[in-house]
C-alpha cells in the first residue's frame, strides 16, 4: 500500500508542478498511448458523459496541450489529439515520474506482460 501512496503523492507533486490535474494527466498519457481518439472513447475510459469532457478538454486546447481533429471516416466525430506541446509535457512527466514510479515509462503492451509475469509467481 506504501508503493501506491507515494506513487499517487508522486504524481500529485507533479500535476501540481506542470499546472494540470492529475484527471488532466490521465487524458494526455491515454492520447499519448493511444494516438487521435474520439471523445465518446475518451469519456468511456475515464468513466464520463461526453458531453462533460467537452470544458475538460477546452482546458487541456487552451493550454496547447491537446487539438481537435475531424475524423477522417466520420466528419461529426470529432477526435482529441496531442499538440506537439503536449507530446512534450507527458514525455517530461514520464521522465519525472519513472524517478518514483519506474512503471510509468512502460507501454501498455509491456505493462500488460509484466502484469502476466506477476500473475503467473504469485
Amino acid at each position: 500500500m506504501a508503493i501506491v501512496e507515494r506513487g499517487q503523492e508522486a504524481l500529485a507533486a507533479v500535476a501540481a508542478e506542470f499546472s494540470l490535474t492529475e484527471l488532466q494527466i490521465r487524458v494526455l498519457r491515454y492520447l499519448y498511448r493511444s494516438g487521435p481518439t474520439p471523445i465518446g472513447v475518451l469519456a468511456e475510459y475515464l468513466g464520463n458523459d461526453p458531453s462533460t469532457l467537452t470544458t475538460f478538454v477546452d482546458r487541456l486546447e487552451q493550454g496547447k496541450h491537446v487539438e481537435r481533429q475531424s475524423d477522417p471516416d466520420d466528419r461529426r466525430v470529432k477526435r482529441i489529439a496531442l499538440t506537439k506541446d503536449g507530446v512534450s509535457t507527458v514525455e517530461d512527466l514520464r521522465d519525472q515520474l519513472a524517478e518514483v514510479a519506474p512503471v510509468s515509462k512502460l507501454t501498455m503492451t509491456q505493462l500488460r506482460q509484466l502484469r502476466t509475469l506477476l500473475v503467473e509467481i504469485a
